[in-house]
C-alpha cells in the first residue's frame, strides 16, 4: 500500500508565480497529479520531478498540469520544481511511505482491543501510514459514536467533570460506556496526549488549547478535530510517540500527577486556561494537596501568589515534566476550555472577573513601573490611549502610516493625547526567541513615533517585551485602546 502526503511547500516568489496541486492520489500502481500554475509563463515551462535519480518532466499547457507516476519508481521523498527558462525553484516535497495491510489492520485492531500487540517494526512508519487513511471529522459533524461527547467537547462542564474524576484516574467518556480510564500521558510539542481506554478502545486526546483539542480513535479509524488542531499535527504528534512504543502498552494505569495550565499565547493561557482553572476551583476541584504546573515557556504570572492559592505554581521544562510522569506512573490534567464559542456567556463574565480582580491587586502592589514612578506623567494625559502593535501576523498592511495619521488626528481632537504601545508579552522565563520578537515589534513602534507630529516626551509610553503584570497595571489607567486584531498582551 502507498500512502503520499505533502510535507513543505516552498515559495514561488523568485519565479512570480503562483500554484495549486488540486489532485493527489494513488490506484492502479500509479501516483496520480493534477493542478495549476497562475502567472506569467514562457513558453517551454514545464514541471520537474524527482525522486531518488529519476526524473520526469511535464510539459505546461495553458498554466494546467496533469498526469501520473509509476509508485514503484518512487523513492521515499517527490520533489516537484517549477522551471522557466533558466530559472528553476522547488515547489512542494511529497513524502512517500509504504505499508502492508496486515500492518495498518494489526494497528487498528490493537486499539480497538482485537490484538494483544502493537504491529512491529518500524512503528512510526506504519502509525503515520494508518492516520493517512483515517478519516477525519470535526465537531460539527457529530460523528455517531461521538455525538453525546461532542455537546460537551472543549467546553467548561468537560474541564470539570475531568476534574472531578481525577482521584479515580478516569477521563469523561467519549464513547458513551462510562468515563476512560487514563493510562499515560506525555508532552508532545504544544500538546499534552493522554492515552485512555474506554470499554475495549484505547484512543488517544489531545490537549492543548481545551481539555480536549482532539480525539484520536484509531480502532475505529477516526480522528475528531475540536479546536486549534489540524490532522497534520495531530498525525507527526502520533509519529513521535511511536518512537517509543512502550507508551501505548503502560504496565499499569497513570494515577494523577496535577493540573497543567497554561499556553505559549497569553491570549488562550487567560481566556482559556485560567477561566478553566477558575471554573474547577469554583466547584470544589482544585485541593491544596493539587500540584499545579506550567511549561516554563507558558507561564506569565506565578499563580499562586496572583490567585492566592496554597499550593505553589511550579514551572517545569517539558523534558522534566514528561520525566516526572514517566518515573513515577502519573498523568497531567491540561486545564482549558474555548472561551471563544461562549464568550457572551454571563457565567463566564463571571469567571473572568473572579480571575481579574486578584491579577489586578497584583498588579498594583508588585508593578516596577509604579514604584519608580515612571507613570506619572502619562497618568496626566487625556486620555490615555493604548495602541496595540502587531509584528508577527494578523497585522495591518499599513500600520506604520495608518497609525501615525490616527493618532496625528485624535492629538488634534485632544491636545493632552497620551500613547501607550504595546507588542510582544514574554513568559516568566523569557528568552532569545522572546527578546527578538519584542524588538520586532520596537521596531514598528519606533517608525510610528517618527511619524508623530506632537511632542511625545511624557506622553508616550512603550511596554512591548514587559512582563504581562506590568501591562495589566498600565492598562488600569488607560481610556480606551486601539489595536489591528486584538492587543498584542493577547496575541
Amino acid at each position: 500500500m502507498l500512502f503520499v502526503e505533502p510535507r513543505r511547500w516552498f515559495s514561488l516568489r523568485e519565479l512570480g508565480l503562483g500554484a495549486s496541486l488540486e489532485h493527489l492520489s494513488h490506484g492502479s500502481g500509479q501516483l496520480q497529479l493534477a493542478g495549476g500554475v497562475q502567472g506569467t509563463l514562457e513558453p517551454g515551462g514545464e514541471l520537474l520531478l524527482e525522486s531518488g535519480e529519476l526524473h520526469w518532466h511535464w510539459p505546461l499547457e495553458q498554466g494546467r498540469f496533469a498526469g501520473s507516476l509509476p509508485a514503484a519508481a518512487l523513492g521515499d521523498e517527490l520533489l516537484i520544481s517549477l522551471r522557466r527558462g533558466e530559472q528553476q525553484c522547488p515547489w512542494v516535497a511529497i513524502r512517500v511511505l509504504r505499508a502492508t495491510p496486515a500492518e495498518v489492520e494489526q494497528w487498528r485492531a490493537f486499539f480497538a482491543g482485537e490484538a494483544p500487540a502493537l504491529p512491529a517494526p518500524e512503528l512510526e512508519r506504519i502509525s503515520h501510514c494508518a492516520l493517512l487513511q483515517t478519516a477525519v471529522q470535526r465537531l460539527g459533524d457529530r460523528p455517531a459514536p461521538l455525538a453525546a461527547f461532542c455537546e460537551r467537547a472543549a467546553s467548561q462542564e468537560l474541564v470539570v467533570e475531568a476534574a472531578r474524576l481525577r482521584h479515580q484516574g478516569q477521563f469523561p467518556s467519549v464513547l458513551g460506556e462510562g468515563p476512560g480510564r487514563i493510562l499515560a500521558s506525555r508532552l508532545v510539542l504544544n500538546w499534552i496526549l493522554l492515552l485512555v481506554q474506554e470499554g475495549r478502545q484505547r484512543f488517544v486526546v489531545f490537549q492543548g488549547v481545551s481539555s480536549s483539542d482532539a480525539v484520536l480513535l484509531p480502532g475505529l479509524n477516526l480522528l475528531l478535530l475540536v479546536c486549534h488542531l489540524e490532522a497534520g499535527a495531530a498525525r507527526t504528534c502520533l509519529a513521535i510517540l511511536s518512537r517509543t512504543p512502550e507508551f501505548f502498552t503502560p504496565c499499569q494505569p497513570a494515577r494523577f500527577g496535577g493540573y497543567l495550565v497554561g499556553h505559549s499565547r497569553p491570549y488562550h493561557c487567560f481566556y482559556d486556561g485560567l477561566l478553566a482553572l477558575q471554573a474547577v476551583r469554583k466547584a470544589g476541584g482544585l485541593h491544596s494537596s493539587d500540584a499545579l504546573f506550567s511549561k516554563e515557556d507558558e507561564a506569565f504570572v506565578d499563580l499562586g501568589r496572583c490567585l492566592q492559592l496554597p499550593q505553589a505554581h511550579q514551572r517545569r521544562s517539558q523534558a522534566e515534566l514528561n520525566a516526572l510522569t514517566e518515573e513515577n506512573h502519573l498523568y497531567m490534567l491540561q486545564l482549558g476550555f474555548w472561551f471563544h464559542t461562549r464568550a457572551e456567556d454571563p457565567e463566564l463574565r463571571r469567571l473572568a472577573a473572579a480571575v481579574d480582580a486578584p491579577l489586578r491587586e497584583a498588579a498594583l502592589s508588585e508593578s516596577q513601573l509604579e514604584a519608580i514612578g515612571a507613570l506619572t506623567e502619562l497618568e496626566r494625559c487625556w486620555p490615555l490611549l493604548w495602541v496595540g502593535i502587531t509584528g508577527q501576523k494578523r497585522s495591518w498592511v499599513e500600520q506604520v502610516e495608518g497609525t501615525a495619521a490616527l493618532l496625528n488626528a485624535l492629538q488634534k481632537r485632544y491636545p493632552k493625547l497620551g500613547v501607550v504601545f504595546d507588542g510582544w508579552t514574554p513568559p516568566l522565563q523569557s528568552s532569545d526567541y522572546h527578546r527578538q520578537e519584542a524588538r520586532n515589534d520596537d521596531r514598528v513602534i519606533q517608525k510610528i513615533i517618527k511619524r508623530l507630529t506632537f511632542k511625545t516626551r511624557g506622553r508616550v509610553g512603550v511596554i512591548a517585551g514587559l512582563p504581562l503584570l506590568e501591562k495589566v497595571r498600565v492598562g488600569l489607567s488607560v481610556d480606551a485602546f486601539v489595536a489591528n486584531y486584538t492587543t498584542g498582551s493577547l496575541n
